[in-house]
Formats: structure tokens, sequence, C-alpha cells
């Protein structure tokens, strides 16, 4: 399979000139905004013609193909390019059908690495006929993972767990950022307030706020959960297969021991439901850096167990771990009487103002002054109070523990993470320490690991420093008496 050089679906030009169109037409919209002038159309219509005979020239001088122990992709002309991937390096061969493969029965087939710069980018990527990319996706597969499979055939595996088009819904509305889900809560009440103090028919107000809740959150919430619709995972021997997508389809697939760490991730909302969401650090498999690469998205605590068990059963880990020491409460509390004095700071000249200064400028509108006054003295109360309580729940649930092949962090004040580590993934441990945990003996241990975004870290609680430098010296042990299995990062 690819043994000849093959090149692009002609659809990609297509699609790479309607896209040059669309920036073109978005410009052209403004120049006639502004007032019609003739030689800017003329320019913009040059450059459009020079950008399709680029398009035409870069496809036709740009091959794909395999050798027996590598994929090459070619561009000559003018200048060569000759990029090779050998298969052993290749962490996952994703399938990718956008609405422009849908529509011209085309599908893309992308190349990733094991590697953390431009993680999220694919080294090679060739769109074919959909029947021909499936063929050249088994074959890669068959080469990389050793397996006989057939893409025909993937209908016929259930999901490690039942999962409905509901819990991508769930997913697309809480899977995320608590934090975000309140600011869009905000943006909406913003938008109502300003529906009904409106008046001479100015909607600017309402119009801006509106605009903020749906790019903060309604577009989001809507692609998250186009992106996980009809969501299914399973695993085949060692390899491990995603499926979702409602408008763009995308399959992938890669190697258990290509993960570095799993995280078991609740936010404040999936938590009052008794759901969580699965988070894998692996490379290749090909997430934005936007979206964290999920491994299954917001379902029961009981599917999550599961799936864990028949999917990532290196990574199960049962013990609770141990709280911080009584002494941590110390340095939590200082970073809450830090944050309560800079807002204190931010907040004095407001409130003296409204309080003492001179406020002529609300001549005629002295009834908006009195609430703009409680709405200052009630923020900075929420605010100050909420500082304090972050720092409870902080020192309350943070969990540590250190295991013989496995540590886990389990970290979180409003959203709650669990993260498993393996000492033969980690990449870097720094164990750091402020003034006010130093002096008690405590300190904190950042753990750099590679993912499909490019850098992750894992962040513990306050804990005695000799213990967190246990995880440092342990991977370095393991390295020095031979225990670090090589395998695991293959």
């Amino acid at each position: 399979m690819l043994e000849t050089p093959v090149r692009n679906h002609p659809s990609v030009m297509g699609q790479n000139f309607l896209m040059v169109v669309m920036i073109i037409g978005i410009i052209l919209l403004s120049f006639v905004m502004e007032g019609v002038d003739y030689r800017s159309i003329i320019m913009m219509l040059g450059i459009l013609a020079v950008s399709s005979v680029l398009i035409v020239i870069f496809w036709a001088n740009t091959y794909v193909y395999t050798t027996e122990t590598e994929i090459v992709s070619e561009f000559n002309f003018i200048m060569h390019r000759h990029k090779t991937v050998p298969f052993s390096k290749i962490a996952s061969v994703n399938v990718v059908r956008n609405i422009f493969n849908r529509l011209f029965g085309t599908a893309t087939i992308q190349v990733n690495i094991n590697s953390a710069i431009n993680a999220a980018k694919p080294e090679i990527v060739l769109c074919l006929k959909n029947d021909m990319a499936n063929q050249v996706r088994d074959h890669l597969s068959s080469r990389i993972y050793g397996l006989n499979y057939v893409s025909d055939s993937e209908q016929v595996y259930e999901s490690a767990v039942n999962l409905s088009n509901r819990d991508s819904i769930l997913h697309g509305i809480f899977g995320t950022s608590s934090w975000l889900v309140l600011m869009s809560g905000f943006f909406l009440v913003l938008s109502v307030v300003s529906m009904f103090m409106q008046s001479r028919g100015d909607l600017t107000g309402l119009i801006s706020t509106s605009l903020l809740f749906a790019l903060s959150f309604v577009i989001p919430m809507v692609l998250l959960i186009l992106r996980y619709y009809n969501f299914r995972v399973y695993r085949i021997g060692d390899t491990i297969y995603l499926q979702h997508g409602a408008i763009q389809l995308y399959k992938t697939s890669f190697k258990v021991n290509k993960i570095n760490s799993v995280r078991i991730k609740r936010t404040f909302f999936a938590r009052l439901m008794n759901k969580a969401c699965l988070e894998v650090d692996v490379v290749g498999i090909n997430a934005t850096e936007d979206t964290a690469p999920i491994l299954c998205i917001l379902t029961t605590m009981d599917n999550i167990e599961k799936l864990m068990r028949e999917v990532v059963p290196d990574f199960v880990y049962e013990k609770e771990g141990d709280a911080q020491p009584k002494s941590a409460a110390y340095p939590w509390l200082m970073r809450a009487t830090l944050g309560a004095l800079a807002t204190a700071i931010a907040y004095a000249y407001p409130l003296w103002y409204m309080f003492f200064g001179d406020l002529s400028f609300f001549e005629g509108d002295e009834v908006f002054i009195m609430p703009i006054r409680i709405l200052l003295v009630v923020s900075f109360a929420v605010l100050v109070l909420a500082y304090y309580a972050a720092a409870h729940v902080g020192f309350n649930k943070n969990r540590l523990d250190i295991g013989e092949d496995m540590f886990m962090f389990e970290t979180g004040i409003v959203d709650r993470v669990r993260t498993v580590m393996q000492y033969d993934r980690a990449q870097k441990v720094d164990v750091y320490a402020w003034p006010a945990a130093r002096r008690r003996g405590l300190a904190r241990c950042r753990v750099h690991m590679l993912s499909a975004a490019g850098n992750s870290v894992a962040v513990s609680g306050y804990y005695p420093v000799e213990k967190l430098e246990v995880i440092g010296t342990e991977v370095m042990d393991r390295i020095a008496d031979g225990r670090y299995d090589y395998r695991k990062t293959l």
C-alpha cells in the first residue's frame, strides 16, 4: 500500500481555494464598507489568481509513499522537501472526515509522532477516497501495532462502556471548566439585565453582552458536543481505539504504552451528578491546544472505573492517598491572605471615591449611587470569603500517594483532578517551596510529562520535602538499577 507515490485527492485544491476566497471576501467587505475602491478589488482578484496557481502547483508537486520502514512526504518545486517518519516513531494514525471530505467521499489521514514540538500538528497529512484511506490506515496500523485490523469491521467492536449522545451533550455543557460555566452564567445574567435596562432603542449593551455569552460558552459548548458525539472507545490487544464526531468524523488509535498519565477529572457540576471524564496524556492523539485528549467523555463513576479496568488497567490506583499535614494550613492561609490584601488594594480607590469622593458626576442620577456602593462592598466581601473558602477546601481535599510503580496527585478546589502517573513516564520532577511553606519543611512537587498538547504538568499540594523528593529519586534510581522499562515509552 502506497508503494508508488500518490497525490492528495483533487478536492483538497477546492477546499484550499474556498478558504482563500473566504479570506479575500472578508477583506473586500471591509473595503466596500469604507467605500468602493476598484484598485483594491483588482489587487484582491490578482492575489486570488496567484493563490489559485500556487494551490495547483503545491498539489501537483506533493507526493506521499511508503517504504519497508517508513512513510515519506515529498515536495519538489524550486525547493525540495523530503520528510520521513519511521513506522517505529509513529504514535497514532488518525482518520478525520470534515464536511468537505463527506461531500467528496474522501477522508484525511493524519500521522502523528512522539514529539512535544508541534504535538497537536500531524507530521504527514494525506487526503484520499474514503475506502482507500481506510485501507491505508489498516496497512499503517498493521505495520505499527502488528494487528490485522480492518476498518470495515469497526462497528462489530463494542465500546468498553455504554455511552449515549446524552452523555455527549452533558460533556459539552459540564465537562469544561466550572469557572467557564460560571463566567458564562454571569454574561447571561448581564444580557438579561441589559435587555430590561435599555432605553431609547439603544441595544449596544445587549448585543455586546450577548456576543460575549455566545463566544465564551454557547459556541464552544456546541463545538464540543459535535466533536464528541457518538463517542466510542475500545481496546484490541495493546491498542486503544477512539471514534467520535457528528459533522467531522474522527478516528484515532494509539498503543497503551504511549500513555504518560491518566486523569479522572470531576468538575463541580459533574460531581453534583456523580459523573467524571477520563483524560490522558499521550503524544500523537492529535488533540487541539484548547481540548485535552479525552479517553472517555462525561459519564458515571461506575463507567469510569469499568473503563479503566478494561482499557488502562496499568493505571488503576486503589489507594485514596494521604491528606496534607496540619502545618500545611499555614501556607494555604498565607495564600488567601495575600489574595485578600491584593483585592483590598485594588478596591481601595473605588471604595474611597464612592463614599468620600466628589460624586457630582452622578448629578441627577443619585438613585444609582447607593446600588454601586452596595455592589462594591458586597463584591469585596464575597471575594475575600472566597479566598479563605478556597484555602480551606485546598487544605482538606488535596491527596498524595507514592506507590512502588506509580504515584498519585489529587488536587483542585472547584474542579477536582486525580492524576495517576508511572515513574517511567516522568520527564522532569521539581520540588519547590515559597518561604511560608519552606520554614515549616513543606514544599510542592511539579511533574512534567509529554502530552498531545505539548508539555503537561501535575502539581501536588504541600507535603514534607523529604516525602516529595522520593518521586524524583525513584525515577533516577529506576534508571540506574535497571528497573526502568524502556518499552513503556516506545
